[in-house]
């Protein structure tokens, strides 16, 4: 682990050092990521990232987790939640408010088991409606996972759409962006002219939506 001084604070960085030609930074979960070729020495380093200094200090000031063990937050639907926890035998969940009540053996557990219902009820719902109102498909098997570096998959043969569970964190309009998204594979399986504007047809303000969904972290 690196740092930086940028207008007087200190800011952490990973540098990863590998067989390359030229320095990039990336920007995830948080976290600044530098890579650079093995010559590269820390000073030069340092220089390149303060060209992007307004750049880093934004994320690091906007960002924000979903899940905040610290503060004991996190957001759903876009939306800020309290957690209480309370042991119990058994997972129950209530909303009150701004609060969400756990109830359960295991406070992660019952985090893992809450958002993944909640999202797997909220896309059963909005397939269902895209199903009646936009498409003429079958109603597909739908799977909840853990993905690194995507949102969704369409497995159009088995007729099945997986969705990332860390969707549930976003608002309604960048869930639908993804179900829209995988549905329309059903039609089209590559990302060609023709997928696109299948998806232009039932979303027409879908690159709106897909550039606010790129800002997001998996």
């Amino acid at each position: 682990m690196h740092s930086i001084i940028i207008h007087g604070r200190t800011i952490p960085y990973h540098l990863i050092k590998e067989k390359r030609k030229s320095i990039t930074l990336n920007f995830k979960d948080g976290k600044i990521y530098v890579k650079a070729p093995h010559y590269i020495s820390i000073s030069e380093i340092e220089t390149f990232l303060y060209k992007y200094a307004r750049k880093i200090e934004k994320y690091v000031d906007e960002f924000q987790p979903y899940y905040n063990e610290e503060n004991h937050t996190i957001l759903l639907f876009d939306v800020c939640y309290y957690i209480h926890y309370q042991y119990h035998s058994r997972y129950t969940y209530r909303v009150e408010g701004n609060c969400l009540y756990i109830f359960g053996p295991d406070l992660n557990k019952g985090i893992e088991k809450y958002t993944k219902d909640e999202l797997y009820q909220y896309i059963v719902q909005r397939i269902r409606y895209y199903l009646s109102s936009s498409f003429h498909l079958p109603m597909p098997d739908i799977v909840i996972k853990h993905y690194t570096g995507r949102w969704g998959s369409c497995y159009y043969k088995e007729n099945k759409v997986s969705f990332n569970q860390t969707l549930v964190h976003l608002d309604s309009d960048l869930i639908d962006c993804v179900i829209v998204h995988e549905l329309c594979h059903f039609l089209e399986s590559n990302h060609s002219k023709k997928f696109y504007n299948e998806i232009q047809k039932r979303m027409p303000d879908y690159k709106e939506r897909i550039h606010r969904l790129k800002e997001k972290h998996v």
